[in-house]
């Protein structure tokens, strides 16, 4: 493209367009068919080339075809500031995001860590075992089993992901086989008690996880938020049906979350996931990366170091092993006691479990002074007259669950 130089008759000055000299008797220069012609054509071959229609009384579409061209630049490196339209708020397209856009999502760059409020989503923490049969209650830590009716036959156990599979690569996964199916049933979930009802309360959420069936069907995912005892009733959001394939694939559902405004809130109160399954047939169903978090979109699964995620589940629930050691002689009906932090502090003072592992020697008395932190926890021997050095050790389980 060029001035018409070689057309004639089109009095260019100096080889550019002028508006003439009445004085001197120069001619302004001619707009010609040809040259109009070209130029719209060299505009409109632009136009063409992103895919737009062009339209008379359109005044953008050069500009909406640059910016579409300077979209599909590869390797491209720009010394200077780049700006662009800035997409709507729930965006989830391959439309590049601007900086306005990111803050508007994220908030501070520190949003982006802790952003999943699920506990041990990739299913590695298992403190209670990695198996368990017709469970009734938790399983792999902070993962809740519900049934009504009768159980049939089923298993929800911790396995091992083959590498490469998911985005992330995560290593394990829960699988619930039911191999013989319940009866009487109306619900069957799997479920998460996120702490403190208001959390993400008044806007949207959105759940996003990889899971796959024996056969391809449709499960149930919904929200509940409970406001504890003494607290308002609970209040549901609309559960909503996804269609789940026979090979691992990422789902996202995104809910609107009420606001807990003019609400009463009472001890325990949480937010509930939970994933609905067949309650009167067979299936195996697998499940991992499970993330709940705040927004419209769907963002990469939050992996966190394991040993923040142990944390993270051992506010609710921890094992560990209690021991004890005597110098002194002791008499049969004596006792001893010592003291056992907690590996992480509880959100409430735990109910404790100890088991004597030798109850033809021992008899456990109780833990007591229990406490977020903490507890003293004692033990009494059975007919044993000790004069030596001796260690005995007892594993517990305490339990803070929501």
């Amino acid at each position: 493209m060029d001035y018409p130089k070689s057309l004639p008759g089109v009095n260019l000055r100096n080889g550019k367009f002028t508006d003439g000299n009445a004085q001197t008797g120069e001619l302004p220069s001619r707009d010609t068919a040809i040259w109009a012609n070209s130029v719209t054509d060299e505009l409109l071959n632009v136009i063409n080339s992103a895919g737009l229609t062009p339209t008379e009384g359109v005044n953008d579409q050069l500009k909406q075809a640059l910016l579409a061209k300077y979209a599909q630049l590869a390797g491209a490196n720009f010394t200077g500031p780049v700006s662009g339209p800035t997409p709507q708020t729930g965006d989830n397209s391959t439309q590049l995001a601007t900086t306005a856009f990111v803050s508007a999502r994220t908030g501070t760059a520190g949003d982006l860590s802790f952003r999943n409020k699920i506990i041990n989503g990739e299913m590695t923490i298992s403190q209670r075992g990695t198996s368990f049969v017709n469970p009734a209650n938790y399983t792999l830590d902070r993962w809740q089993v519900f049934y009504d009716g009768t159980a049939g036959s089923f298993t929800v156990s911790q396995q091992v992901l083959s590498a490469g599979l998911i985005p992330g690569d995560p290593v394990n996964f829960l699988r619930w086989d039911q191999t013989v199916a319940g009866s009487g049933s109306t619900s069957r979930w799997i479920s998460q008690r996120v702490e403190g009802v208001r959390a993400l309360a008044g806007g949207k959420v959105t759940v996003s996880f990889y899971a796959k069936l024996s056969a391809a069907t449709s499960i149930n995912v919904k929200l509940e938020q409970i406001f504890g005892s003494g607290g308002s009733s609970s209040v549901p959001t609309a559960s909503q049906t996804v269609a789940i394939g026979t090979g691992w694939a990422k789902y996202a559902l995104t809910f609107d979350l009420p606001s807990v405004a003019g609400k009463t809130i009472g001890a325990n109160d949480c937010v509930i996931l939970a994933f609905q399954l067949s309650p009167t047939s067979v299936f195996t169903f697998d499940l991992t990366s499970v993330q709940l978090e705040a927004g419209s979109c769907a963002t990469p699964f939050e992996q966190r170091p394991m040993q923040i995620e142990l944390a993270l589940c051992q506010r609710y629930f921890e094992t560990g092993i209690v021991s004890f050691r005597w110098d002194a002689p002791l008499a049969s009906n004596a006792t001893v006691g010592t003291t056992c932090a907690f590996s992480a502090r509880k959100r409430i003072a735990p109910a404790v479990v100890m088991t004597n592992t030798n109850t033809a020697q021992f008899t456990i008395l109780s833990a007591e002074s229990v406490s977020a932190g903490g507890m003293c926890p004692s033990f009494g021997f059975v007919n044993w007259n000790v004069s030596v050095t001796r260690i005995a050790a007892f594993p517990y389980a305490a339990d803070a669950e929501l």
